[in-house]
């Protein structure tokens, strides 16, 4: 696919007034970023019908492989450009367009196509690629529909020079703005001059695609899977991209630019003036109730992100980034390296390190060739640990040895049953005995699990006698609770983090929770959200874990509000029947309590 610039190919101007408008998406990459929108189309070459005669069949045999091997040698060097700016672990994700080029049986039936129809290089590997891109389309599996990015982009390439035309890139973008495109590769963004891209806008993409990745790394704002962004987005309109909820904001008016230019002077300055004697104080209400405030992180390199942000920890650390970095499970070692270098950065505070969630949107390659119809629902967090042993083992022991002189805690993700619980700690127990067989030292860790599925809802009674501490992952538990695919269109609306249903649930595995003396926090989007921090430190919440960005202000808003009075206002939300009865008495108490203070 070749890239253009959509004001070079019929792009559309910004009208002189555009109503605020609002889209939503995923969030890829935190951070705010406000600025004029670069539209990118996507243009597919197209490739004229073209045949040859007998004698010519070796010579486009020559030609194809040569196609191969100058894009080959493009995508080495774009990933040494990438080790230079990303680290060389990050990089490897150009391996995957790499690996693509040497399928064989994409150059077989090239060849063949080539040998029997006699058919043009240019138009053989088209047909064949096209045919994969079909049947990719209509796979169930999110990861294999996501690779059409990749592939797509190596058919642009591997066409381009067959046809003798120039690979187009992102050149245009020679002033600071947000990229808007249907998608954007690894070889895009590596391309981009950093200081120019204010933020990223992509129809295509999920949380865990090469280009979040890429995006999280640079530290580029970026939201992802934004339903027809392209035709939406006006060229040259101002838009704001919000990182942390997913979406992006068109036209904004003055009261939101104001609430969004004060979100951007934050994160880029997590403590100014106002709040820069917050920094080292408690999380302590004016009451004298404290809430443990912690930070989610994706890398070891953002430990130092959490100290700045006046955490007190790390809440989430998400492991599985360290395999969809390498495309492959990390070893023993390099965990260790890992988890050591944020444990001792962090230290006394704790790591809480979350046991690789792979399966869903995380894709792995195990060497299965089955589809699965519903991965959401299928293999996936504890039941691949589970079944892949070793590995899983690796982790534990890896997270042991790390534990040593630091303070480390573990956490099972994705828990239905007692059974999970048991075995999983049973690992932990045989990791540990194997560890100190070595001759190695271990630390003590806590452990816990994510409270994700209705089923650990309901059964958050004997889990809590099991664990020391729950963990509530509110973005799987609104999926499954409403059975609902956010990333539907069509039901996206569905998607209700303050619904009766989901606050309820939360509450009676938070009771569970403290009748057996087990810690109860909460980690997803929700607990960014200053909007819902009063409701869950008056439900009792004890930790509270978000993206170091947005720290400063929940810590802000902790140390303003009343316990007492955010016990009275949880007590009217868990008798309120709809979702319009929770959002108003949340507004409402806000706008009471702190005005527009912190949002």
């Amino acid at each position: 696919m070749v890239s253009v610039p959509a004001h070079s190919g019929g792009g559309r101007r910004t009208p002189t007034r555009l109503p605020e408008s609002v889209l939503r998406g995923f969030p890829g990459a935190p951070g705010i970023a406000i600025g004029p929108a670069f539209v990118f189309a996507a243009k597919t070459p197209h490739v004229p019908a073209r045949t040859i005669a007998n004698k010519k069949i070796e010579n486009e045999k020559k030609r194809f492989a040569e196609a191969l091997a100058i894009t080959r040698q493009e995508l080495s060097v774009l990933k040494e450009r990438a080790g230079d700016m990303i680290g060389d672990n990050l990089a490897r994700i150009f391996d995957a367009q790499i690996l693509i080029l040497s399928d064989p049986e994409i150059d077989s039936t090239v060849r063949e196509e080539i040998e029997k129809k006699k058919s043009a290089a240019e138009c053989a590997f088209d047909r064949v690629v096209q045919g994969t891109l079909t049947k990719l389309s209509a796979s169930p599996d999110a990861y294999l529909r996501g690779m059409r990015q990749e592939i797509e982009a190596v058919h642009a390439r591997v066409i381009n020079h067959l046809l003798g035309l120039p690979t187009m890139g992102l050149g245009d973008l020679a002033e600071p703005s947000i990229l808007v495109a249907t998608s954007l590769t690894p070889s895009d963004v590596v391309g981009l001059k950093k200081e120019n891209v204010l933020g990223i806008v992509s129809e295509i993409g999920g949380q865990t695609s090469h280009t979040t990745l890429l995006a999280k790394s640079l530290r580029i704002p970026a939201v992802v899977g934004v339903a027809n962004a392209v035709s939406k987005i006006p060229l040259g309109a101002r838009i704001v991209v919000d990182g942390h909820s997913g979406s992006v904001t068109i036209a904004p008016d003055a009261e939101t630019l104001e609430v969004y230019d004060r979100k951007q002077r934050e994160a880029i300055v997590p403590w100014p003036k106002k709040l820069a004697a917050l920094r080292d104080l408690p999380a302590e209400t004016v009451d004298g109730h404290s809430v443990e405030l912690l930070a989610n992180i994706d890398m070891a390199a953002e430990a130092e992100d959490v100290l700045a942000a006046g955490a007190g920890g790390v809440g989430l650390y998400r492991t599985e980034y360290l395999f969809l970095r390498q495309g492959r499970y990390p070893t023993e070692h390099e965990q260790y390296k890992t988890y050591l270098e944020a444990a001792q950065v962090l230290a006394p505070r704790p790591l809480t390190i979350r046991t690789f969630d792979l399966g869903g949107d995380k894709y792995f390659d195990d060497g299965r060739s089955a589809v699965e119809q519903n991965p959401a629902l299928g293999w996936r967090a504890i039941r691949v640990s589970l079944q892949k042993k070793a590995p899983f083992k690796a982790q534990l022991r890896a997270l042991l040895r790390a534990a040593a002189g630091t303070n480390i805690r573990v956490m099972f993700p994705m828990i239905v049953s007692v059974e999970e619980v048991s075995e999983a700690l049973l690992l932990l127990d045989e990791a540990c005995r194997e560890v100190c067989a070595r001759g190695d030292e271990v630390g003590e860790v806590q452990v816990g699990l994510m409270i994700e599925t209705p089923a650990a809802v309901w059964l958050a009674e004997p889990l809590a006698k099991m664990v020391d501490f729950f963990s509530v992952g509110t973005n799987d538990l609104i999926q499954y609770t409403m059975a609902v695919d956010r990333g539907n269109p069509r039901v996206a609306h569905l998607f209700q983090q303050f619904h009766p249903a989901i606050i309820h649930s939360i509450a009676h595995a938070l009771e569970c929770a403290h009748r057996n003396e087990t810690r109860f926090a909460v980690c997803g989007e929700i607990a960014s959200e200053p909007l819902a921090l009063p409701l869950l430190i008056g439900m009792g919440v004890d930790q509270l874990s978000a993206h170091p960005t947005v720290v400063p202000r929940l810590k802000a808003v902790v140390r303003e509000l009343s316990f007492a009075e955010a016990k009275k206002l949880a007590r009217k939300v868990l008798h309120a029947e709809t979702v319009t009865d929770v959002d108003n008495l949340l507004a409402e108490f806000y706008r009471d309590h702190f005005g527009q203070r912190w949002r």
